[in-house]
């Protein structure tokens, strides 16, 4: 077998349909990201370990972070 160099034609590609329009994510706020990859449960335990950390730093002034206090901070 023989190899000849000769000059390349790019074939040409063709779709038999068109593909849809890509997902706009104008409507999402940077906290439905934030859900989407770590949900709900992560809210509730990111509250519990801080409620937790305030009672073990300082008993006598425990922060009580609540789920509200953890979305704004978020």
């Amino acid at each position: 077998m023989h190899w000849k160099q000769k000059q390349f034609a790019t074939p040409v590609a063709a779709f038999a349909s068109t593909l849809p329009a890509p997902p706009t994510h104008v409507e999402l706020q940077p906290i439905d990201y934030f859900y989407a990859m770590f949900g709900q449960e992560s809210i509730r335990l990111l509250m519990d370990q801080s409620n937790l950390y305030s009672v073990q730093k300082d008993p006598n002034k425990p922060v009580h972070v609540t789920e509200m206090k953890m979305n704004r901070f978020i």
